[in-house]
This record gives structure tokens, C-alpha cells and sequence, in this order.
């Protein structure tokens, strides 16, 4: 409590004001990062799933014969 009695000067509370407004900036960032984390967690979570799936059965292949003709593509 001895320090609320200590009368200060203007000068020292300006550089104390100041030194809080420099302290905002950084101190957002910390929170946005916050936020790229957790977009990344769920995007990692995403992809480990699909990672983690199980493989579908293979059905074999089908040979195709080649397309003989002409193609009229209509709007």
C-alpha cells in the first residue's frame, strides 16, 4: 500500500499510459493466434480421419471400348 500514497509526476504517468497502449498491439496478436491454432487443430482432425478411414472394396476393373463416332455437344 505505501506505493498508492507516493504522489507521481506527470511525466512518469505519460510513459506509463504510453507503455500500456504499446502493450495492446502484441497482446491481439496472442489472441488471433489463438483462433489460427483452433482453425488448425480442426483441419488436422479433418485430415486424420480421412487418413484413418477404412479402404473400399475394390470392385475390379471394367475394360471399356473405345468410343467410335462423333460427339454433338447442344447448349
Amino acid at each position: 500500500m505505501q506505493g498508492l500514497k507516493e504522489n507521481i509526476s506527470v511525466g512518469t504517468f505519460m510513459s506509463f499510459v504510453v507503455a500500456m497502449g504499446l502493450l495492446l498491439p502484441p497482446v491481439k496478436r496472442l489472441t488471433s493466434v489463438n483462433a489460427q491454432l483452433q482453425r488448425g487443430i480442426i483441419a488436422a482432425e479433418s485430415l486424420f480421419e480421412l487418413l484413418d478411414a477404412d479402404e473400399e472394396d475394390d470392385c475390379g476393373t471394367q475394360t471399356l471400348i473405345r468410343a467410335e463416332g462423333r460427339l454433338n455437344i447442344a447448349a
